[in-house]
């Protein structure tokens, strides 16, 4: 984070208090810059909390190279069965990296790109 070039110096708090601010205001921005992809997201998000139990972190919704979203669940990962209802209502899978127990992918549907890191350890089938 930058610091203010000012002469005085901040106290901890007022210090941790700037750097809150400024984080604060980044996300904003970010949050604002990801509006019409996240109303694009909405029913998709929607439909995996009906078909898969699935519950979105909104915190960690991100925007991924200026174009996708990165779509986590409470950690970094999402079950299994995020990815498979994903393809089930339409995403096409456009990219795959797999690694020793997790994997990566990138989906689209028509102009929505999103990209989830799936536990592959975490397959429990929610109903």
């Amino acid at each position: 984070m930058k610091r203010s070039s000012g002469t005085a110096k901040l106290s901890l708090i007022q210090q941790m208090i700037a750097d809150e601010n400024e984080r604060h205001a980044y996300r904003i921005k970010e949050i604002a810059g990801m509006t019409a992809r996240l109303k694009l997201l909405e029913p998709v998000l929607e439909a995996l909390k009906e078909r898969c139990a699935f519950n979105c972190d909104t915190h960690s919704i991100r925007p991924l190279f200026n174009r996708e979203i990165k779509v986590s669940g409470w950690l970094v990962y999402v079950p299994v069965r995020v990815h498979e209802t994903l393809l089930e209502i339409g995403f096409e899978e456009t990219s795959r990296h797999d690694y020793q127990s997790t994997y990566t992918v990138r989906l689209k549907k028509g102009r929505l790109r999103i990209a989830v890191s799936v536990d592959l350890h975490y397959t429990s089938r929610l109903s």
